[in-house]
This record gives C-alpha cells, structure tokens and sequence, in this order.
C-alpha cells in the first residue's frame, strides 16, 4: 500500500500538484495507493477540483478527499498540545 497525505487549504492543495504527481510515481509498485487530503479540496473552484482529480487519478494514485478540514486538524493538535501542559503542571 502506498499513500500521499496532503492537509491543507484549497490553495496549498492545488500548489501541491506536481509535487502529488511525483510522490505518485512510488505509489506505482504498491498494491494499492491513493493520495489522502483533507475536506479543504472541495473548497477549489469546480473545475480546479476536477483537473488536480483528473491529474492524479491519471498519474496513478487517485485523490480522495476524506480527511477532517485543516482548520479541525489544527484545533484538535492544539488541544492535544494544551491538554499535555496542563497535565504537566
């Protein structure tokens, strides 16, 4: 299994398109691959969404968007975070 993870706003995803497209060329001896992102995809234009999509289904590892938002991700390390200070006080 192979894997690329990708959180991030809808303009940090888009900008990560070539580099999603070379991580996809590893993924190409595994059994199974995607590329992971967070729920900021569907924020793109439509058809931003559908040619970043269409780009990596094309280079082998398609892209599913299923991961919390970015802002979700943040929130919940920072309590972590926070949870760990106050234990240590």
């Amino acid at each position: 299994m192979a894997f690329e993870v990708k959180c991030g706003k809808a303009d940090y995803l888009h900008s990560q398109k070539n580099h999603m497209m070379f991580q996809a060329e590893g993924h190409k001896h595994a059994d199974a691959h995607c590329t992971l992102c967070s729920r900021d995809i569907h924020d793109l234009p439509p058809e931003k969404e559908r040619e970043l999509r269409d780009t990596l289904r094309e280079a082998g590892s398609p892209l599913v968007g299923m991961l919390p938002r970015k802002n979700e991700i943040d929130q919940s390390c920072l309590g972590f975070i926070r949870q760990g200070e106050e234990e240590k006080l």
